[in-house]
């Protein structure tokens, strides 16, 4: 039974989102071992939780049309109604944990409450309109925004620039790699409207679906490029330009294989899992910078987090394909 419910969270994802609720407060305070950062780490895990069982049950006709075997709505092993008790019952713990994490500052309350309408109204139009996904990305960027409001007035330039450069990667994520991954079953695709097509089991990507992509892509390390430049030591600039060139190699290949090539969701399923991980490392070269060695035990501790309890749900890594 537990089980059930923690899979309708998708619990091996909250740690990810939690550590993505510090990033802004680590950048004012310079470090991780500060009460108010297991605070807001537990409130992410909590928004991602909630949001993610909203998805699975405003989402669950899609489902059911793949039979998306690993989702206890689909396989009824969580009844409808049990599952809008423990939603509601969630979502207003979240609620109120946030409202008293920004008692302190009228700013973090308007953070908090663009972060819960854009998220909630993503899960509800999700699957009904195109390019949804930016709620979802205003939704992280406020995230980031409110966790540094909580503890400054005073916000630095950083901050800015890592809720900008989350806002264009979970779009690029949503609207190209994880609807890339839906394009065979899903009316309503952003990766279909951005040119990709499959044709008899063939996917296409077009010229605009590819440079939507590397902009995007291009521009973040531009942004990162730019704190850098101005404020990191020469050993920060060499390591995000590396690791930024790198990753845009991989992001680049993983197109190349794709297109032309006979579809496979599973294989693109995999990308998007792990796609999002090589997108983060220079945002952790920058919190590095920022507040030390100590930064890398949140992403990792996330990434840990992430992978033991994909295995113990679903007996592999793939997570809920």
């Amino acid at each position: 039974m537990l089980k059930d419910y923690l899979k309708l969270c998708r619990t091996q994802t909250s740690l990810t989102v939690g550590a993505l609720a510090t990033l802004g407060a680590i950048c004012c305070l310079g470090t991780i071992f500060d009460y108010r950062i297991l605070e807001l780490f537990i409130f992410g895990m909590l928004v991602c939780m909630v949001g993610n069982s909203l998805n699975d049950y405003w989402g669950l006709e899609g489902d059911k049309k793949i039979f998306q075997k690993n989702k206890p709505l689909v396989t009824g092993d969580i009844s409808l109604k049990n599952a809008r008790s423990f939603i509601f019952v969630l979502y207003s713990i979240t609620i109120i944990f946030g409202i008293i994490l920004a008692l302190e500052n009228p700013i973090s309350m308007v953070w908090l409450f663009i972060c819960a309408v854009s998220c909630t109204t993503y899960n509800w139009y999700d699957e009904k309109y195109n390019f949804v996904s930016i709620l979802l990305s205003v939704g992280v960027l406020s995230l980031v925004m409110f966790s540094a409001s909580i503890i400054s007035n005073d916000i630095p330039i950083v901050v800015y620039i890592i809720a900008f450069y989350g806002f264009l990667e979970n779009f690029i994520q949503s609207s190209e790699c994880s609807d890339l991954k839906d394009i065979e079953h899903d009316q309503v695709n952003d990766a279909r409207k951005l040119g990709a097509n499959l044709k008899n089991g063939v996917l296409h990507l077009s010229t605009v679906f590819i440079l939507i992509f590397l902009f995007v892509h291009l521009f973040q390390i531009l942004m990162i490029g730019f704190w850098a430049l101005f404020f990191a030591d020469l050993g920060t600039v060499v390591a995000i330009a590396l690791i930024s060139g790198m990753n845009l190699a991989i992001h680049i290949d993983q197109l190349l294989r794709e297109n032309g090539n006979t579809y496979s969701r599973s294989e693109v399923h995999k990308y998007a899992t792990v796609s999002p991980f090589f997108s983060m490392i220079p945002i952790i070269v920058v919190l590095i910078a920022v507040a030390g060695a100590q930064a890398i035990i949140l992403p990792l501790a996330a990434a840990a987090w992430y992978f033991s309890f994909t295995f113990i749900f679903y007996k592999s890594f793939r997570g809920n394909c």
